[in-house]
């Protein structure tokens, strides 16, 4: 039986998972402010750096299932191929491919967040001027 460290690490990002968790909650925290940000009364016109930061956390999801399909395919290869899954793969056998695949995933995460929270920076809410309080009546 596993113990249940064995479970949160292979459920929040270890093991053999292609769910990236902390991806997908911050896709959809920056989400949620991109669409509820015009409804509190910003305008729909600074809101370009969000929805590049939702798009380099997409490449992210993309770039990691791009991994994961890969290093599946080369282990559905080593067991069919009468080895019995002891010989080693092209990629799993290098080590720096798995960590130039950590590293541009860690990058665009980085760059998401940087994109966001210059996003929240580059939305103002236009000035509204005052009304008067009371309204000038003119005699003719």
């Amino acid at each position: 039986m596993r113990e249940p460290m064995d479970y949160i690490y292979f459920v929040f990002g270890g093991g053999m998972t292609a769910f990236d968790w902390t991806t997908l909650i911050a896709l959809l925290a920056i989400s949620v402010v991109y669409f509820i940000a015009p409804a509190v009364g910003y305008p729909t016109s600074g809101r370009g750096l969000i929805f590049a930061s939702m798009w380099l956390l997409l490449a992210k999801l993309g770039l990691s299932l791009l991994k994961f399909s890969i290093i599946f395919f080369e282990l559905v290869e080593n067991k069919s191929s009468g080895t019995g899954g002891s010989a080693k793969g092209k990629f799993t056998d290098a080590p720096s491919l798995l960590m130039l695949f950590f590293l541009m995933e860690s990058g665009l995460f980085v760059m998401a967040l940087v994109l966001f929270v210059c996003g929240l920076g580059a939305l103002r809410r236009p000035l509204v001027s005052p009304q008067p309080l009371r309204r000038d009546y003119h005699d003719d």
